[in-house]
């Protein structure tokens, strides 16, 4: 079981879990949100800025409301919610910023360096990345909640 729960990222000897305090998802969460923040605090050609605008704030505030939810789930369930949470967000934060969020590293007028563009990609696969949140899911039935194993028939 030991290799195994390294992989999955829940210490052992490999020293603290990958999802504790949000982990290396709850920190792409983090990176998401804030360039979506410097791009709401940015004004357009018109003076506007879109953090004005009371739906761009929650959509804002609902990505942050993510990250610490993964900060306060541990072990199984901490991976289960900050793979859910980053998809999640990533997903919303690029719908919210537009086009814009779609270009990649390098690309002229990119958001965040292309960040936004990168981590909505790599969100896809946190689900599968160390064991997918199925095996996790079977993880937290079979071992804390004392429920029996499946059996396939």
């Amino acid at each position: 079981m030991g290799p195994l729960s390294a992989e999955h990222g829940m210490g052992g000897d490999a020293g603290p879990p990958i999802e504790s305090r949000g982990g290396m998802y709850g920190r792409a969460t983090l990176g998401v949100l804030r360039f979506a923040v410097e791009w709401a605090e940015t004004a357009g050609p018109d003076g506007t800025r879109p953090i004005d605008d009371p739906t761009v704030r929650r959509r804002l505030a609902r990505a942050a409301l993510d990250i610490e939810t993964m900060s306060l789930a541990p072990g199984p369930m901490g991976r289960i919610v900050s793979s859910e949470n980053l998809i999640r967000s990533a997903r919303d934060l690029l719908d919210l910023v537009g086009p814009a969020g779609l270009l990649p590293y390098g690309a002229t007028g990119n958001i965040g360096g292309g960040w936004i563009e990168y981590a909505h990609r790599y969100a896809q696969g946190t689900a599968t990345y160390g064991g997918t949140t199925d095996v996790h899911r079977n993880i937290i039935a079979e071992r804390m909640l004392g429920l029996p194993r499946s059996s396939p028939r």
